[in-house]
């Protein structure tokens, strides 16, 4: 009877030892690198009442407004609760925020991971104002001189909600003609600011219906929406590593034997002024559009990524990469970013293209390298070598230095080179 009662025991406990550690197994995070890390910031769970976040990614609900979140989005470590066993190799984690400051105005700086085989991208979002009717005042109040040079310099309406993307627009290409006492990149940080909150629905609707095309096997090249994504995302932090993986890029970024500087030069000097009729103009906007002509000029053949079929509905027969400044340096590769006017000038030779970044950390200006001296030259303390810019809007050739047509270049936050 006890042999009997031995070996009863020893099989219930051979089944329940198994059992236990299955159960420990599943509830543990995944084994990963990755999913291992201590994260700062919050998963959507934490700030959700009802405990479901499956509502924050729907396509047809939007963001929840920064000012409904509370102290409880900001747990440590909350993250690894994001973490599952699902079978898709790619997925899109709810997005994040953190509390911040910029000046006097409170933001919640916001981000989104998207989980792919190779690595976990933590993407940056667009910094959110808590209070849009504090920050919008504050504006007016504090940037009256550059709003009221900005309306008389573009031409622009009344400025209100309704007419901020106009603005915005406007205000990205004053930065490299405004007068540098004025405070431009501030505006144009604050004018974007009101748009922040829906170009972050995009980039997640967009980033949603990435990730469903790759999981159903849709190649990266033809997968819309990882463009659309790409084309929204600044290039800050990951953002470069995840377009670098995903974006639409040039077959191969050429080589300054590839492309030919004589016929590039000779096409922005007889352009520089006025525009091509051959191709369409876009009146205050069209700095990506002329360096795409002088790309073509120089030999750069027109790809699926990149191309100029009609001026006819231009947004389906001309690509973004072609026209739209952050998209046209994400093509062709224009990624290395610098905050060091002196390191931004070492960089540049004749036929670069080159951008302006502004302090969100997009490219909101494009221009192209005709001319680089061996003279260095002053500009607040900083030596730096002297080069010429050729670009539209506003449309010149000119030196990169204080008096000069290009000096609207030296007074920036950021530029990008390849």
């Amino acid at each position: 009877m006890n042999k009997f009662l031995r070996r009863s025991v020893l099989v219930l406990l051979g089944i329940a030892f198994p059992l236990g550690m299955s159960s420990l197994s599943y509830a543990s995070p995944v084994n990963s690198p990755e999913g291992s890390e201590s994260e700062t910031g919050s998963s959507v769970e934490a700030s959700d009442p009802n405990g479901s976040s499956d509502h924050l990614f729907d396509s047809s609900a939007e963001l929840p407004k920064p000012g409904n979140n509370d102290s409880s989005t900001n747990a440590e470590g909350s993250t690894q609760g994001n973490v599952n066993s699902s079978a898709s190799p790619y997925a899109l984690e709810p997005f994040t925020t953190e509390p911040g400051m910029h000046g006097k105005t409170e933001i919640n700086k916001v981000s989104v991971k998207f989980r792919a085989p190779e690595k976990i991208y933590n993407l940056a979002l667009y910094d959110e104002f808590v209070d849009e009717a504090s920050a919008w005042n504050l504006m007016l109040r504090d940037y009256q001189p550059e709003i009221t040079w900005l309306q008389k310099d573009a031409k622009l309406p009344p400025l209100s909600k309704s007419t901020v993307s106009e603005w915005v627009d406007a205000s990205d290409a004053s930065l490299v003609s405004a007068d540098p006492s004025l405070k431009m990149s501030e505006l144009n940080w604050y004018l974007f600011g009101f748009k922040a909150h829906s170009c972050n629905q995009e980039i997640v609707r967009n980033l949603e219906k990435a990730v469903a095309g790759l999981n159903q096997g849709i190649p990266r090249e033809k997968n819309s929406a990882l463009d659309e994504a790409n084309g929204l995302l600044s290039m800050e932090g990951d953002n470069n590593l995840f377009d670098a993986s995903y974006g639409m890029h040039a077959p191969e970024l050429e080589t300054r034997a590839a492309f030919n500087v004589k016929a590039a030069n000779a096409y922005a000097t007889k352009w520089r002024n006025s525009p091509n009729p051959a191709y369409i103009y876009f009146s205050g906007n069209d700095c990506a559009n002329f360096a795409s002509q002088i790309k073509r000029a120089g030999g750069s053949a027109m790809t699926k990524g990149w191309f100029y079929r009609s001026r006819n509905n231009y947004r389906r027969n001309i690509s973004e990469s072609w026209r739209i400044a952050t998209s046209f340096a994400k093509y062709w590769g224009l990624t290395n970013r610098t905050t060091s006017l002196a390191t931004f000038a070492s960089r540049v030779h004749v036929g670069s293209f080159v951008g302006i970044s502004n302090v969100r950390g997009q490219v909101s200006h494009i221009g192209y390298v005709h001319i680089v001296s061996s003279q260095k030259t002053k500009y607040h303390n900083t030596w730096y070598r002297l080069f010429g810019i050729t670009q539209h809007t506003k449309n010149y050739a000119g030196w990169v230095r204080p008096g000069y047509k290009g000096a609207g270049w030296l007074s920036q936050k950021g530029w990008v080179t390849q």
